[in-house]
């Protein structure tokens, strides 16, 4: 897992920082960046590859604690793993969830099992139909109902 770091997003200076890495290291490479060219706090941080649906999830303490270096390493291991089909539904699962923090991140990307990415589901109701047309909502319609459905309310609940 690779994570990229700088003060701004249209900053020259990124330092590239590869996980798992050691505590030190990292807290060392982000005082490097920040004292470049006069002090100022690296506050964008953003991945690449698998890691890419991190940006906004990861915070600049994150990469200063010790705590915060180890549950990225941890991260890391995860992530290095996702084929294509769980980084997609890893992504979504972190759009979907209420994310705060590090373990909340760790929590979704070791619990992708409990998530499923339906390809070209992008509404609430298409999401209901889809559900009701698979067998999978809480009841089991018969098919002469459907056209009365509301389908944006299922998807929803």
């Amino acid at each position: 897992m690779i994570l990229h770091v700088s003060k701004s997003p249209s900053s020259n200076e990124v330092e590239h920082i590869s996980f798992p890495a050691d505590a030190g290291k990292v807290r060392h490479a982000m005082i490097g960046l920040e004292e470049f060219g006069g002090w100022a706090p690296a506050h964008i941080v953003w991945g690449e590859g698998p890691a890419q649906c991190l940006t906004g999830y990861i915070s600049r303490d994150d990469l200063y604690s010790e705590d915060g270096v180890e549950k990225l390493n941890r991260l890391a291991g995860l992530v290095d793993t996702m084929d294509m089909e769980a980084q997609k539904v890893f992504a979504g699962a972190l759009r979907a969830e209420s994310i705060n923090g590090l373990d909340n991140v760790l929590r979704v990307a070791s619990s992708l099992g409990q998530y499923e990415f339906i390809e070209g589901v992008t509404t609430d109701k298409e999401l209901g139909g889809w559900l009701v047309e698979h067998g999978l909502a809480e009841i089991d319609f018969p098919k002469d109902t459907w056209p009365y459905l509301d389908y944006a309310g299922i998807g929803r609940s």
